[in-house]
């Protein structure tokens, strides 16, 4: 709980799957003795304002989360533009993701 908000990460399905595994580990290790809550594999199905302003997050599962605030945060392609990766040696794979 920094700066007294709590927060809880609900993560789809594993934390940044793109990374090596272990530094994945040691984030999420770093983030829990934070006191962030940490949901993987629990995509959400819908996110609802509430009378009272609060928002109602509904998992897949059914399970409802309510908080003040959410931000939804989704993958997306990198921006390679305009950095000169043609350069480097490095190959990308159809999506633009670094082999």
């Amino acid at each position: 709980m920094a700066l007294g908000v709590k927060v809880t990460l609900i993560v789809r399905s594993v934390m940044l799957r793109f990374l090596d595994r272990d530094l994945a580990d040691v984030l999420l290790e770093n983030m829990t003795k934070l006191g962030l809550k940490v949901m993987l594999d629990s995509p959400h199905e819908k996110v609802e304002k509430t009378e009272n302003g609060k928002m109602n997050v509904t998992l897949k599962d059914g399970t409802v989360l309510t908080c003040d605030n959410c931000m939804i945060a989704l993958g997306r392609p990198p921006n390679l533009d305009g950095l000169g990766i043609e350069n480097t040696g490095i190959t990308l794979k159809p999506d633009n993701l670094l082999e």
